[in-house]
């Protein structure tokens, strides 16, 4: 398997790795592992599996995001970590790249957004059947 922040699993990972049926497996895998990982750390900060959404508009030009899930920082409702899911292989489509970026720019431009205060403190977690690819901006 190729290990690279640009390219996704060598193709014969296909063959191993199947498409799952649904894409809420995924989402409930990384989310327990992420709580599980964190669940020693104080604080009011939880990953949920309930989905955001959030709009980006810019001049003439406006789209939406929606989340497969979040880290939200129950004492203030924001927002501080997005997580993303494939429910399978992840693939180097120009497509699937900037979906994933309109995530990011969507909810880091959102009022709902850690404070402005942290800068670099913007993570997504993306998960699939064999990556787990963190994203920081």
């Amino acid at each position: 398997m190729k290990i690279s922040p640009y390219s996704p699993a060598a193709k014969e990972a296909s063959i191993r790795l199947a498409r799952t049926d649904d894409e809420e497996t995924v989402v409930f895998s990384l989310l327990n592992f992420l709580n599980a990982i964190s669940l020693h750390f104080e604080g009011s900060l939880r990953w949920t599996p309930h989905r955001v959404r959030f709009k980006f508009e810019s001049g003439g030009a406006a789209f939406q995001a929606r989340t497969d899930g979040y880290l939200k920082d129950h004492r203030t409702g924001n927002v501080i970590g997005i997580v993303g899911v494939r429910a399978g292989l992840r693939s180097s489509e120009k497509s699937i790249r900037m979906q994933e970026s309109a995530e990011m720019v969507a909810w880091i431009t959102s009022l709902s957004h850690a404070p402005k205060d942290l800068p670099g403190r913007s993570v997504l977690p993306l998960f699939t059947l064999s990556e787990f690819i963190l994203t920081a901006a």
